[in-house]
């Protein structure tokens, strides 16, 4: 019998196999990970400053131009129409405002959802 065919060469080249499988598995989890924390973390500083946005706004210590990048990360088109500001707000601040105007902020079903079932009494017969 081929020394390198050896049912323990064998067993030998498929656990290496999935070893190096299972390091690019953990090593992509670990990316996909630190770009979840990322994306929190900047969503969350964006949610923080847009909800002081008068106070930023109104503060005389912010600068005219720290004033003018605000409206820039929210809004993609604003203009003015006599005295009414007309704005075209930017995709995920579209959806927000979206949702706050009807009120459902879970728009699709659940993957799993099942028929509502009416309650029971365990002490009626």
């Amino acid at each position: 019998m081929n020394i390198a065919t050896t049912p323990l060469d064998l067993f030998e080249r498929i656990v290496k196999k999935i070893e190096k499988r299972q390091k690019k598995q953990f090593d992509d989890l670990q990316d996909y990970s630190a770009g979840d924390r990322s994306f929190v973390i900047s969503v969350s500083y964006l949610f923080d400053v847009c909800s002081r946005s008068i106070e930023l706004l109104n503060a005389e210590s912010t600068k005219v131009q720290q004033k003018r990048y605000l409206p820039d990360i929210i809004f993609a088109k604003a203009t003015l129409k006599g005295e009414k500001l007309q704005f075209t707000p930017k995709q995920p601040f579209e959806a927000v405002i979206a949702l706050s105007k009807t009120g459902n902020w879970y728009a699709r079903r659940d993957s799993n959802s099942r028929p509502l079932v009416p309650e029971t009494n365990a002490l009626s017969s």
